[in-house]
């Protein structure tokens, strides 16, 4: 499996227009800046409610690291084929 980058744990501060999610991995940094975002918010005893809420986003999270693999591979593939 690939290593994963490090990802920024800020959510950002662009305006929502400015804000390019155009592919899986930008999804995901903008997904992992609101998890991060949210879990400070909750404090340092997270009740059974927002546990469930920060598993949910933490498990779309890792959706997104396996479909930007694709993404990649599939980049890579594509790029051989045209090449050829």
């Amino acid at each position: 499996m690939s290593q994963v980058p490090e990802i920024s744990h800020e959510v950002s501060t662009d305006s929502p227009r400015s804000i390019r999610l155009d592919t899986v991995q930008s999804v995901r940094r903008e997904m992992t800046g609101v998890y991060f975002k949210a879990k400070k918010s909750a404090g340092p005893e997270i009740s059974v409610a927002d546990a469930g809420k920060l598993t949910f986003i933490l498990d779309r999270i890792r959706s997104c690291i396996s479909e930007s693999e694709v993404e990649e591979r599939l980049a890579k593939i594509e790029s051989a084929l045209n090449a050829s």
